[in-house]
């Protein structure tokens, strides 16, 4: 009687576990590449206060990922070394003529 006792209270801990473990509903999380990434102001901002070189610290084949949250939205977001490389080059991130962060990148990062 007392090991079916604790068998259940096991399964009753378990099973709230698993109800109340799930993500919030409200969140959710996008996959987009880099360049689309660019053409999307608010995203941009975001990165540049987000994410640091420390991503691209040591070049890797495949893609670099990462991980920005805007709202209540989580972008990862893929791109090349060269892409994020130049996304972190001072000299593309601001079009001199807008002065609008990545819109001159957008057009060079493909």
């Amino acid at each position: 009687m007392k090991a079916t006792k604790i068998v259940m209270i096991v399964a009753l801990v378990a099973f709230a576990t698993l109800v109340f473990s799930k993500p919030d509903p409200g969140s959710l999380t996008v996959k987009i590449w880099l360049s689309a990434a660019l053409h999307n102001q608010a995203l941009v901002k975001a990165m540049h206060v987000q994410l640091d070189r420390s991503l691209i610290a040591v070049e890797q084949p495949g893609p670099y990922v990462a991980k920005v949250k805007l709202g209540k939205i989580t972008y990862a977001i893929f791109g090349r070394y060269e892409q994020w490389k130049a996304f972190f080059s001072s000299e593309l991130n601001e079009d001199p003529v807008t002065k609008k962060p990545g819109m001159r990148l957008a057009s060079r990062v493909k």
